[in-house]
């Protein structure tokens, strides 16, 4: 029986936190590690193998430091071994294309990650309503006529809602990127 007042341990506390970062990068991960290497199966092998590293070093993760990057960074070398070790394949990308590939998939997503959280920010901003009408267009659970029903819309009034919704967040996110020197 456990009571009441159980607190979570330390250690419970960093593998929740180590599982909220990986899933929260997850698919930058894959994406990162499958433009790297072509092989989908190998890929899948790599993130998998990352995945345990990542959770080996954890504990010298600083969480002042960007995870997706760091991830992306120990991904990286676990590419690189992986190259090493099956440096007999024939077709395979050369050193300096791979090189060059990292560096640019860290400059986009650098930008990208930029963006999602100017979009964060500006989804805040939004009023609760407009959220709401969001999170029911955009979940993609939901068809859009549906939601116009259950809003009491009709679909051209809601495409009409959701084009102003769309143009007020970009603005918002090009002001936030701009404000921070992003842009």
């Amino acid at each position: 029986m456990v009571s009441e007042d159980h607190q979570p341990s330390a250690s419970d506390r960093s593998t929740v936190e180590f599982l909220r970062l990986l899933s929260q990068h997850e698919r930058r991960m894959k994406a990162y590690i499958l433009a790297l290497v072509p092989n989908w199966a190998d890929a899948d092998d790599l993130y998998q193998e990352t995945t345990l590293r990542l959770w080996e070093q954890f504990a010298d993760y600083d969480p002042k430091q960007e995870f997706g990057a760091w991830a992306c960074t120990i991904a990286y070398y676990m590419v690189l071994a992986h190259r090493k070790k099956s440096s007999r394949e024939k077709g395979r990308f050369s050193q300096a294309f791979v090189e060059a590939v990292a560096e640019e998939l860290a400059a986009t997503t650098h930008e990208a990650d930029l963006r999602y959280h100017a979009l964060q920010h500006c989804l805040r901003k939004l009023s609760e309503r407009n959220r709401d009408l969001i999170r029911r267009c955009y979940s993609g659970t939901t068809p859009l006529k549906a939601v116009a029903e259950q809003v009491g819309r009709k679909v051209d009034a809601l495409h009409r809602a959701l084009s102003r919704i769309r143009h007020s967040l970009h603005e918002c996110i090009e002001k936030k990127l701009q404000k921070e020197g992003a842009v």
